[in-house]
């Protein structure tokens, strides 16, 4: 079914409010990754440059293992559009998924380095695009990716 011209403009104002919304998010995003990385002892500059961004940010708050796991579901996401079968889409869609998870426990582990408590962590999985802003101009120092769990008690020798 094709669309007549005055269709497509009944849309327009519609498509124009939503990219306009979607570059406001990108651009709050920067500045608190930004601010992040500066309370992290990084330069700041480095949330803009794009790879080496998510590196860090997976070594700042987590592992670079699971950033190298994130790679590899993307990149088997990535497959599912290349190839036409129910079986490689259900896949490509589980992949997706994974990657998704991936990014929550990011978060997740981002708060805890942070000093946040599991609660507020969590609310920054689920409602990271209000929760951020308030961990990058109003949480607390950065204690680094082990700061939420407990050392093992040393044996005295």
């Amino acid at each position: 079914m094709n669309m007549t011209t005055a269709e497509l403009e009944a849309f327009r104002p519609l498509a124009q409010s939503l990219l306009l919304y979607i570059l406001s998010c990108c651009v709050v995003h920067g500045i608190c990754y930004y601010m992040l990385f500066r309370k992290a002892g990084q330069k700041g500059g480095t949330a803009l440059i794009p790879f080496y961004s998510i590196y860090q940010r997976f070594r700042m708050g987590w592992s670079t293992n699971w950033l190298w796991a994130l790679c590899f579901f993307i990149g088997l996401s990535c497959l599912g559009f290349f190839l036409d079968s129910a079986f490689v889409s259900i896949f490509s869609l589980l992949s997706l998924l994974a990657c998704l998870g991936i990014e929550m426990v990011l978060q997740y582990h981002m708060g805890r380095a942070f000093g946040w408590g599991v609660f507020p962590s969590i609310l920054l999985c689920l409602l990271n695009p209000i929760v951020l802003p308030v961990l990058a101009f109003f949480g607390k120092t950065y204690k680094g990716p082990d700061c939420g769990k407990t050392a093992a008690p040393r044996r005295k020798k």
